[in-house]
């Protein structure tokens, strides 16, 4: 299934369905203005966070860690795309690591796998991500490279910055978090996300009269 452009169609549908009512202006100045400009892959990242069950947040903070939301981004090991991924994962995962649609719902399924190998603990799954789960299970934890460690550490400040209800598991809560507390922060997004949606419209149609 090719997933390209596909994180851009939901928001312009939202706008094209108040635009139709006769003020396009008005509601993309309360549109933008509301939603801080929200980038091209919010859509991605909600649509990949809801089917694998993984607080949106969490996908957002690896993707900024990973690439800073640079979907033609390559490292000097050779991981490719927005959220960096080898070839070889890529590949056993059936994506075009190029494709920011693909790479996000790419990276979802893999840490919900690697989140159901350290059951649940997204300290683990996340310097997994990193350093490869067999890192993590040599050394019963987060392995003893900086690089790991300095990784695993900004992306738990980056979830909270994202807007997630989950503890921050690196700093403070050494058991992470489990797989109900992901799908309780998830659906309060998007419960957030559809009631922000609903208020949008109710904005731009007011306006109207």
């Amino acid at each position: 299934m090719e997933l390209r452009g596909i994180c851009t169609s939901g928001i312009q549908q939202d706008k094209k369905a108040v635009s139709n009512t006769g003020n396009s202006k008005n509601f993309n100045q309360v549109f933008e203005k509301t939603m801080d400009k929200a980038k091209p892959y919010e859509y991605c990242f909600q649509m990949a966070a809801s089917k694998y069950q993984i607080d949106p947040a969490v996908l957002k903070a690896v993707a900024k860690a990973e690439s800073n939301f640079n979907p033609q981004a390559v490292s000097r090991s050779g991981a490719l795309g927005l959220m960096q991924f080898m070839p070889g994962t890529a590949q056993s995962l059936g994506i075009n690591p190029l494709d920011p649609a693909q790479s996000i719902q790419g990276a979802a399924k893999y840490l919900s796998s690697l989140l159901d190998q350290f059951q649940g603990n997204l300290t683990l799954a996340l310097a997994a991500y990193n350093a490869g789960p067999g890192a993590v299970k040599k050394y019963g934890g987060i392995p003893p490279y900086q690089e790991t460690q300095n990784y695993v550490s900004k992306v738990t400040k980056l979830i909270s910055k994202y807007g997630s209800s989950v503890q921050d598991p690196f700093i403070g809560n050494s058991q992470g978090v489990s797989g109900i507390d992901f799908l309780a922060a998830g659906d309060q997004n998007s419960a957030l996300i559809l009631l922000l949606k609903e208020m949008l419209l109710l904005s731009a149609i007011t306006n109207l009269r």
